[in-house]
Order: C-alpha cells, then sequence, then structure tokens
C-alpha cells in the first residue's frame, strides 16, 4: 500500500459583507471646533480574505465633514472624520452622517454605520435688544406697582450661555427711586408717584447680559404727560403802604358786611374767594386810565358791575406792606421797598418820630 499527501485549497467567495461592531454611533463636539480637526471612527470587520475583504469607506450625508481614510502598520485601513467646515449650533444642533464600508467582491458588499453629530454650544452669540431704543409715555397719575413697559433682548445660545438677565447700566438716583427693574423678566415698573410738575421726562440705560459675559445695551425714554391735578393758587403778595381796605367797607358774602367789627380777614373760603376776585377785578379797572372809577379825589373803587364792596385809596404794589383793618399786624418785606414813594393818595403814617 502506499499513501499520497493531497493538499485541498479552499477559494474564497465574497459571502461575507464588511460589518461594523456599533451600528449607531454619537459624536459629541463643541461648535468651537476648529475646522481641520479629526476625530478617528471604528473600523469594519470583513471575514472574506483578498478581494473580498475590505477595501474602501465613503461618507455621506453633510458638508460639514469629509473623511480621511489612513493605512496602518498592518496595512488595516483606517477611518477618520475630519471637519471640512466650522460648525454653528445656532444653524444646526445635529449632523446626520452615513459611514459605507466596501470590499473588493464582484458584486461588491457593504455595511454602514450611522454617525450622529451632536454640536454643544459655545458662547459665541450676544444677547440682543429688539430695539435700540425704547420709548413710552405715561400719565403722571399711574398707579404706583404698574408695569410702564418690558425690554426684550435675545440670545440663541444654549444653557448659560443664552441665559439672559437685566440690570440698569445708568440711572440718576431720582429715577432710581422712581422706576424699579425685573432682571430676570425685563419689567420696568413704577414705585413711586410720579409727578409732570417734578419731571416731564426720564431716560435710562438698560443692559442685557448672557452667562459668559457678553452684554447688549439699549435706552429707554419714558416721558411723563400732565394730568389736570392742581388746583389753582393766588398767591393778597405784600402790597403797598399807601392803601388799605375802608374800615366800613370791608369785604363781605354776598354784598353784605363782614359781621366781625373788629376788621379781621375773612375766615371761611366763600369770603376768601370772593375777595381775590375783586381785589384782581378792581387792580385791572385801575390799570385802565379810561376806566370810571368811584371813591373820590385820590381813591380807587371798583365798578358799578362789581358793586360797592370796597374802597381801594392807593393802587396795590406787592412788594410792600400790607394794612389789615382792626389788627395792629403788618406783614413786611423790607428787601422789595421801592426806592421812592409813590405820589399821590394817602401815605400811611410812620410810627417813629422824625428827629428835628
Amino acid at each position: 500500500m502506499k499513501v499520497y499527501a493531497i493538499e485541498v485549497e479552499i477559494t474564497d467567495i465574497n459571502d461575507n459583507a464588511p460589518r461594523f461592531r456599533e451600528e449607531e454611533v454619537e459624536l459629541r463636539m463643541t461648535e468651537a471646533i476648529t475646522p481641520g480637526s479629526r476625530f478617528p471612527l471604528r473600523v469594519a470587520h470583513d471575514p472574506d480574505v483578498g478581494a473580498n475583504s475590505l477595501q474602501s469607506y465613503a461618507l455621506s450625508g453633510d458638508e460639514h465633514f469629509s473623511l480621511s481614510v489612513q493605512a496602518g502598520g498592518d496595512g488595516e485601513k483606517r477611518p477618520e472624520l475630519v471637519l471640512a467646515k466650522a460648525l454653528d449650533r445656532e444653524e444646526a444642533a445635529f449632523h446626520e452622517l452615513l459611514l459605507r464600508a466596501s470590499d473588493g467582491g464582484d458584486p461588491s458588499r457593504t455595511g454602514t454605520a450611522r454617525i450622529r453629530v451632536a454640536v454643544l454650544d459655545a458662547n459665541d452669540n450676544a444677547p440682543a435688544f429688539s430695539q435700540a431704543v425704547y420709548t413710552v409715555r405715561v400719565a403722571e397719575d399711574v398707579p404706583v406697582g404698574s408695569t410702564l413697559l418690558s425690554v426684550t433682548a435675545t440670545d440663541p445660545d444654549e444653557g448659560t450661555n443664552g441665559d439672559v438677565k437685566y440690570s440698569l447700566n445708568k440711572i440718576t438716583d431720582k429715577a432710581l427711586k422712581i422706576f424699579q427693574l425685573d432682571r430676570n423678566t425685563g419689567a420696568i415698573k413704577l414705585v413711586r408717584n410720579l409727578d409732570f410738575e417734578e419731571a416731564e421726562s426720564y431716560e435710562l440705560e438698560v443692559q442685557a447680559r448672557d452667562g459668559g459675559e457678553l452684554f447688549d445695551t439699549a435706552k429707554v425714554s419714558i416721558s411723563v404727560t400732565d394730568v389736570n391735578d392742581n388746583a389753582p393758587e393766588i398767591w393778597q403778595a405784600q402790597p403797598n403802604p399807601d392803601w388799605r381796605f375802608s374800615q366800613t367797607q370791608r369785604p363781605g358774602t354776598s354784598g353784605s358786611q363782614n359781621g366781625e367789627e373788629g376788621g379781621a380777614w375773612p375766615n371761611n373760603q366763600f369770603d376768601t374767594e370772593m375777595l381775590q376776585a375783586m381785589i384782581l377785578a378792581s387792580a385791572n379797572e385801575a390799570a385802565d386810565v379810561n376806566a370810571t372809577l368811584g371813591g373820590g379825589t385820590g381813591t380807587m373803587g371798583l365798578s358799578a358791575r362789581y358793586g360797592p364792596q370796597f374802597t381801594l385809596q392807593h393802587v396795590p404794589d406787592y412788594r410792600q406792606n400790607v394794612y389789615i383793618p382792626g389788627s395792629t399786624a403788618t406783614l413786611s418785606n423790607a428787601a422789595g421797598k421801592r426806592d421812592a414813594k409813590p405820589s399821590g393818595g394817602n401815605k400811611k403814617k410812620s410810627g417813629k418820630k422824625e428827629k428835628k
């Protein structure tokens, strides 16, 4: 018997496709990464040999990335993901890629892996106000606690990088006591009553700042509109010493004589207002040189249409003294006295004796 050695060669057929160990891959990249940066990817495996084994890789899905294949020391091909274009999370927070591995069979077999790139936020956006100048008009009687307006700034960044807080950047001490800014919402509220007669407008500067210390500013102009919250006021001021009320013709209610014969001023609002009206009317009559006034030589009285309520013995001069009938009190304003005594009329007697 003779024994022969037989060697059997098994020819490979392309009965296996390249296969990735992980068919779903997620990468996380900050949007601040510079283009050209490389990220190694997992390789695919193909048990076939020769031309039927893994031959190439290809990438599709997004212009921001490209593929580079490096040859290892053992001849194995190693894929790398290359950032071709800068990322912008505000433009796209995710990028979906498809990595394909192909063998050299005929027909060729392929294996795929899906790559999902999550873009992490970087503080590359500053807050931006919706308006450069906010203008509002409010009435001076708006209630305390009212919201006058709200300023709004937006920041497309994520997390603390997009968390906007508001503050008053420029404001006077006076305005700081009147207005309050909500740092979270941007609402400007009234904390003290407005007064048009005190100030007609206020200007504030508001700042919006994110968690990364980027900021924007805007101006706020608040105009206060007047409301009818003040009654007219007349100031009976010190007149010339050379005029006085006739003791027998003091003002009274509705043309009657005042019941107090001692000569005190009216003690109620009606009498006071009536006296004011008559004083003004007679002063206007006196200013008219063509007016015919009653009272005799050197005196001034009211015209007939106002009634003979009292007689003035000289034109009033607010810079001088006033005589109160029935009273020894005299209001004075020495700094405002005239340099020279007016001519005509009855002069006030001085209480001092002149030296001879």
